[in-house]
């Protein structure tokens, strides 16, 4: 097939789909150009760049406004659109994938009748989508457009039903995790933090934005360090803003900076070894939808909070595989931190569960191998 991809060449989330297309496939990308974000190592792909009407100016001024960026992506959408048009009649692409609801939306005013793949993340439109009438205009526009629907849960599908999407040709991909680069593995993190052997390692591979509740985190630890457990953290982000700042600020009020560990931007390879170093992975946000990050701790081996959200029951269900925790509740939170620590065999027993589970429902090849038939069937025209 040759396959073209609209998202952002910043988002490990298209490179991920891409790694598994290139190997039987001619692969292109289309993203609009934003010098500010670290591109993914995107091999055998040809990648297909437009600034639009404003990126130009502010990738030579090299501004890293997330804001202003965002408008530019809004009023170039239909010039992006022509850019989709041109290149699927340069490298005659059979079919479409826009990854994210704003590359859904601009898949919708391409000219091209070739079929098009729609896979939205799952806060916009379980979350967005059903309170903002601008996500919600844009969800309708995608799903209109689109002739195959994806998504990582069942969640996200009815929500997604809730604005326009269609049922026929609506299917349940996950993401899926790549079990060769996580696995249980030892390694030197450990001593490279200068974490001592009865000092506590939580990982939490969120971002730092208010939905992931990273501030909750944070005054669980500090619970935890007054109840005397000797505990460190260590947070992932891929860029720091104003939210980020509050949190440093309220960390050092709470007077815990020691147990604080800041990792910024981390690689595949590099989120698996946090994984591994770690006796415990936090996950907490407000929404969420069949999380990547909670899939490779589990296939890690690592015990695991989650918030009590219905996406978890829907493959996970009431087996011993997580611990779930009301959401936004700090207390709830280093309680179920501190039953993990003081007891080994319930530890244990989240740990061996998650593993198995991993395996049985979350390997990226066997979910990658059903979208590529999903794909050619949709190609030949033999799809539902």
């Amino acid at each position: 097939m040759n396959i073209l991809f609209i998202g952002s060449y910043g988002d490990w989330h298209i490179d991920l789909w891409v790694k598994y297309f290139v190997q039987n496939n001619s692969v292109y990308l289309f993203s609009d150009k934003e010098d500010y974000l670290k591109n993914q190592p995107f091999d055998n792909v040809t990648v297909i760049e437009s600034s639009g009407y404003l990126g130009g100016l502010l990738n030579l001024l090299r501004s890293g406004s997330h804001r202003l960026f965002q408008i530019n992506k809004i009023i170039s959408a239909k010039y992006f659109a022509k850019c989709v048009d041109d290149a699927i009649r340069k490298y005659n692409i059979e079919i479409v994938h826009a990854h994210s609801l704003y590359y859904g939306y601009l898949s919708s005013f391409t000219k091209s009748e070739i079929p098009i793949v729609f896979t939205p993340m799952g806060s916009d439109v379980i979350l967005h989508a059903q309170k903002s009438r601008i996500y919600k205009y844009m969800a309708k526009r995608a799903f209109k457009r689109a002739n195959i629907i994806t998504g990582d849960s069942i969640l996200l599908q009815k929500r997604g039903l809730l604005v326009g999407a269609k049922i026929d040709c609506n299917y349940i991909i996950q993401n899926g995790v790549e079990s060769s680069t996580f696995l249980p593995k030892t390694n030197s993190l450990r001593a490279q933090y200068s974490i001592k052997d009865n000092e506590i390692l939580i990982f939490s591979p969120r971002g730092i934005t208010p939905i992931y509740n990273i501030d909750v985190i944070v005054e669980s630890i500090s619970k935890l360090v007054k109840k005397g457990y000797k505990i460190k953290c260590m947070f992932s982000f891929a860029f720091g803003d104003e939210y980020s700042q509050k949190l440093k600020l309220l960390i050092g009020q709470l007077g815990i900076k020691e147990n604080v560990i800041w990792l910024g931007l981390l690689t595949y390879q590099e989120m698996a070894a946090h994984y591994n170093a770690s006796d415990i992975v936090v996950s907490v946000p407000s929404s969420d939808s069949s999380p990547k990050s909670v899939y490779e701790a589990m296939f890690c081996g690592k015990p695991i909070v989650i918030t009590d959200l219905e996406w978890s029951y829907e493959l996970l269900g009431t087996n011993n595989c997580v611990s779930r925790v009301a959401v936004r509740n700090s207390t709830a939170l280093a309680n179920a931190i501190s039953r993990i620590i003081d007891d080994d065999k319930y530890a244990k027993l989240l740990s061996s569960n998650a593993l198995l589970a991993a395996h049985k429902y979350f390997d990226y090849s066997d979910n990658m191998k059903r979208m590529e038939k999903i794909m050619v069937d949709a190609i030949s025209g033999s799809a539902p």
